[in-house]
């Protein structure tokens, strides 16, 4: 809907034109039009300026001349100053002398009154120059340039602590234009537009974003907190449509906000990338149109913790452009990692969901100069970026192996060996041995001890389950036989145990039942099957305790044939009853 632009005096004039103007070629239409009513402040008169009150009235040094050049009506137009270091755009109301001074009393005016057409067009990436100061905000929180050095617990006494650094990139694009179909010339006017200007505005702010950010908490604790971490005021960047000045005032507050739920210790560290883009497009006839951009890269470094955690943090920039120094477009522009585990896992067997959550908002509260009141959240998601899925643990049987010489009623170590490829998270593992006879012993942890006390074959399963309950098995099957005459137990080395070719090794063991005193010879047969099968055997010498280097024993150990082994130790009594145990051993050297 347009407007008629001082309807009155146009039509009086018009009718003045006609009766008596002789015909003149059409005038080509210009580009920038500006009413003889809008008057630019120059250099001399913008340094008389000392002062304007909160009611709009400018105080003039008498001997600057302005009560001469502005009357009511004019619309008065002024790059920054000292007493106006934002700029000005206002309407005079009344000028007058008094107390030594020139007095103007202005209110409000549109950009449409100083401008009837005309554009501009503005892509600015803001920069360290730009800088009119930069404030911290927070103890522990450091500023240097657009880096922001983070080292704090925002007051939660410890509960939650954030570490880190935040380098932010900011862009500007704003827009102007000002049409009109038609313009005349008018008395005491000048060439003005025929009809109420129609009004273009496009307000875009975007920030590139690259963060390192740690977050850690100590206790079970509840969240829910923002914290202004810095402050950057710029200086009023100016631009020009035609002779009249167009005053940009930009101002960032960086903000943190963080919220969630832990019942424990828990850390973890994102590196993250954003380029967040806000904005809208306003045309008179077509009303707001909606413009929004964003990108996310977010790297989760390994994270530890000791229950459930569902923690977001977003590092966030509001974005403020002054016009003239009043408000004008604003836009927010957040995002950041939302990370959710639990020991126990998620759903479907995850142990943890990282998300790149963002908030983009954008509106203008430019009544007095725009006549332009908007806000809109354009976005407001939290987009999957990566997960962890509960990985099993993995297991095997070291003692005793296939084939093992099991007695009945003697104790024997049961050893598996156990690995998580989550423990780094935090992860535990437990550990059940079972028997495939129901009667045998069922003992827990990954070292257990067992005694057996029916003889036959049975087989033995060690199942290793995680914190979240997935598991893995290893088997092995033994069998269980009447124990000899004569013992023998074998306690150095461990069944199952790595020795090296050139290092010596403390060989010990025992003997019992029969008639004292025992002779004791020691054996080895290399190279056998896991099991302890096959091998040329080798006699390693006599008594219970003795130092061994296999490289003694065994000729041509190489890096090209390592393997099992089977150690023997035989006992003989006083009576010639003889007995002996065995344990497979694994040799190897370092190649």
């Amino acid at each position: 809907m347009k407007h008629t632009w001082k309807l009155a005096l146009l039509g009086l004039a018009v009718g003045l034109l006609a009766a008596c103007s002789q015909p003149k070629p059409q005038e080509e239409e210009p580009a920038v039009v500006v009413p003889d009513t809008t008057k630019v402040l120059d250099a001399g008169s913008r340094n008389a300026l000392s002062e304007v009150s909160p009611d709009g009235t400018l105080r003039f040094d008498p001997r600057s001349g302005v009560e001469n050049r502005l009357k009511a009506g004019d619309v008065v137009v002024s790059e920054p100053a000292q007493a106006i270091p934002d700029g000005l755009l206002r309407k005079v109301r009344a000028v007058r002398v008094e107390g030594g001074a020139v007095l103007v009393e202005t209110e409000p005016a549109k950009i449409q009154e100083a401008i009837h057409r005309g554009s501009l067009s503005v892509r600015r990436e803001l920069k360290l120059e730009d800088l009119r100061s930069s404030v911290s905000l927070q103890q522990g929180v450091s500023v240097q340039g657009f880096r922001h050095t983070l080292n704090t617990d925002f007051g939660t006494g410890g509960r939650i602590r954030a570490t880190g650094t935040l380098e932010i990139n900011p862009v500007l694009d704003f827009d102007l234009g000002l049409r009109c179909d038609e313009t005349v010339r008018v008395p005491l006017l000048g060439r003005i537009c025929a009809e109420w200007p129609d009004l273009e505005v496009l307000a875009r702010v975007g920030v590139e974003q690259s963060a390192n950010l740690r977050l850690t908490g100590e206790l079970a604790y509840t969240f829910e907190r923002e914290w202004p971490i810095a402050t950057h005021n710029f200086a009023p960047l100016t631009f020009f449509i035609g002779p009249v000045p167009v005053v940009l005032t930009p101002k960032l507050t960086i903000f943190l906000r963080a919220d969630g739920e832990v019942t424990a210790r828990f850390n973890f560290e994102v590196q993250q990338s954003l380029t967040l883009i806000a904005g809208f497009e306003y045309n008179s006839d077509r009303g707001f149109r909606d413009l929004s951009e964003h990108r996310a890269t977010l790297e989760l470094q390994p994270p530890t913790l000791e229950g459930r955690v569902l923690a977001q943090a977003t590092a966030g920039v509001r974005f403020q452009v002054l016009l003239y120094g009043v408000v004008g477009p604003y836009g927010e522009l957040r995002g950041g990692p939302k990370f959710e585990a639990s020991l126990q896992g998620l759903s479907g067997g995850v142990l943890w969901h990282l998300r790149a959550c963002l908030t983009l908002s954008i509106g203008i509260t430019s009544v007095e100069i725009l006549d332009l009141r908007y806000n809109k959240d354009l976005l407001q998601a939290c987009l999957p970026i990566s997960q962890r899925t509960n990985t099993p643990p993995t297991v095997s049987i070291q003692s005793p192996t296939a084939g093992s010489e099991i007695y009945r009623g003697v104790a024997v170590t049961l050893r598996g060996l156990v690995s998580d490829v989550d423990a780094a998270l935090g992860q535990g593992v437990s550990c059940r041995w079972t028997s495939s006879i129901p009667s045998d012993p069922s003992p827990t942890g990954c070292e257990a001890s067992a005694t057996f006390s029916t003889t036959g074959s049975r087989t033995l399963t060690l199942t290793a389950t995680d914190t979240a309950g997935a598991s893995r098995s290893a088997s092995v099957t033994i069998t269980v036989r009447e124990p000899p005459a004569i013992l023998v137990s074998i306690s150095s080395p461990a069944d199952g145990a790595t020795l090296y070719f050139g290092e010596n090794t403390n060989l010990s063991g025992s003997a019992s039942g029969g008639t004292g005193p025992y002779t004791y010879t020691w054996r080895v047969a290399f190279p056998t099957n896991a099991a302890g099968e096959g091998g040329t055997v080798y006699t390693i010498g006599n008594g219970a305790n003795r130092i061994w280097r296999p490289s003694d024993t065994i000729p041509g150990l190489s890096c090209s044939n390592m393997g099992y082994a089977k150690l023997t130790l035989e006992a003989r009594d006083a009576n010639s009853l003889m007995g002996s145990r065995s344990i497979i051993v694994y040799l190897t050297t370092l190649c």
